[in-house]
């Protein structure tokens, strides 16, 4: 076998690490849902599995020190993580940019409407899960009432200024099918 560096070599290729630009922080597997296709097998059942305090604040330090572009926040459901408002008022202050990922439903209620207005009063971006526009593809994928939990998220968002014109506040869908395929 060939090592790949020769293989460059014999390609007249070089490879040049850059600046990290984005800090992706997991917040660990916990979950409101339990998704079959969840790459993080991420659920209610792992409420244990997420991030404390004080790996929250070395993240922030980390964050500092490395001048990051964008803090992008994932996880299982990083809005059920008890550190968030902690992550995000730290990393606001460390990077430019803060999105947050969602599922949309962790969004869904009192706690996740409070938890919204705190993210928008900071700026933070949103990227939403939102498996389809077909309610009953959602709910095969999510569970009864995902869908519509999950509008009723993204009317909530969209009432907060996110998606719309000349807010400032960031909100993209991101799909994911339901299948072998993307």
């Amino acid at each position: 076998m060939i090592p790949f560096s020769e293989t460059l070599a014999v390609s007249g290729l070089e490879l040049r690490r850059a600046k990290p630009l984005v800090l992706q922080v997991n917040t660990g597997t916990y979950c409101n849902m339990l998704c079959r296709h969840c790459h993080h097998d991420a659920g209610p059942h792992r409420a244990a599995e997420t991030m404390g305090e004080g790996t929250a604040r070395e993240v922030i330090s980390f964050a500092r020190r490395g001048a990051f572009a964008v803090a992008d926040i994932t996880g299982g459901a990083p809005e059920l993580s008890p550190v968030l408002p902690l992550l995000v008022e730290g990393l606001s202050s460390a990077c430019p940019k803060v999105v947050l990922r969602s599922n949309l439903t962790a969004l869904a209620g009192a706690n996740g409407r409070e938890l919204a207005a705190f993210l928008a009063s900071r700026g933070v971006g949103i990227v939403a899960s939102f498996p389809s526009v077909s309610a009953s593809q959602t709910d095969s994928q999510r569970g009864d009432g995902a869908y519509l939990r999950s509008v009723e998220s993204l009317r909530f968002l969209n009432s907060l200024g996110y998606g719309v014109a000349g807010s400032g506040l960031e909100l993209n869908l991101a799909v994911n099918p339901a299948g072998a395929f993307v």
